[in-house]
């Protein structure tokens, strides 16, 4: 492709444009290549919470504030990340005759598709960046008193050993199963996932706070009809 028509060596010959190609090699040489020297962030054992490591030999970016090795989860979260983008693309690939095809793209045209779709999925990135890392904690703290409040009702089993982040998962004793425990909690209010025929999964986020929290184990209880328990105590 002939550079004035914007190919790649146009995009090299401008300094913006080169260090967005350098740092895009740098991120799929990290996906691909990462877990050859990076350490899967599973066999990592987590630090106290709360605890910062400051970068060094044993975490080279040091740690975030559950004690994971940052360096570990980029390079295996980008994988992650590769495979989804990798993905997207084929899965919006139309099949058909040239007039079919010619249609949907007018269509799609009407409703506003093309380069703007970009901007979509880049303004949620941002907003995350911008305005959502510095309360992740918050979201942490309220699975781990969502666990804590969950914990002991009859019927049911918490891990709070396995409660890492926003999510919290549960699992339901025979002969309850997770689509009967959805269906109670469904009816006090309270909307959960299923995971599996006897697990099913909790989030929070930002828009759960710590009175939501409260609220939703009080309706847990109701519908498992379990004795009320004390105020939760705050964690984190």
């Amino acid at each position: 492709m002939r550079a004035e028509h914007g190919g790649l060596r146009d995009l090299w010959g401008r300094p913006k444009g080169r260090s967005g190609l350098v740092v895009l090699a740098a991120s799929v040489l990290l996906s691909l290549g990462g877990p050859a020297f990076v350490q899967d962030p599973a066999a990592i054992p987590d630090l106290e919470h709360g605890r910062f490591l400051a970068p060094g030999v044993a975490h080279f970016f040091g740690t975030d504030y559950v004690g994971r090795d940052v360096l570990a989860r980029v390079g295996w979260g980008s994988r992650i990340s590769l495979g989804v983008s990798a993905l997207r693309g084929p899965l919006q690939m139309l099949a058909g005759t040239a007039a079919f095809v010619m249609e949907a793209r007018r269509r799609r045209k009407m409703l506003g598709g093309g380069m703007r779709q970009a901007g979509v999925l880049a303004a949620a990135g941002i907003l995350a960046l911008d305005q959502m890392v510095d309360r992740l904690a918050d979201d942490h703290a309220n699975a781990r008193r969502l666990g804590e409040g969950l914990e002991g009702i009859a019927g049911i089993d918490i891990d709070r050993s396995r409660i890492e982040s926003n999510m919290v998962f549960g699992t339901c004793r025979p002969p309850l199963t997770a689509r009967e425990f959805i269906d109670r909690c469904r009816e006090e209010g309270v909307l959960l996932d299923q995971a599996s025929p006897q697990r099913w999964r909790m989030v929070t986020h930002r828009g759960v706070t710590a009175e939501d929290v409260e609220a939703a184990v009080d309706a847990v209880r109701r519908a498992m009809k379990a004795a009320p328990r004390q105020r939760l105590r705050a964690t984190g």
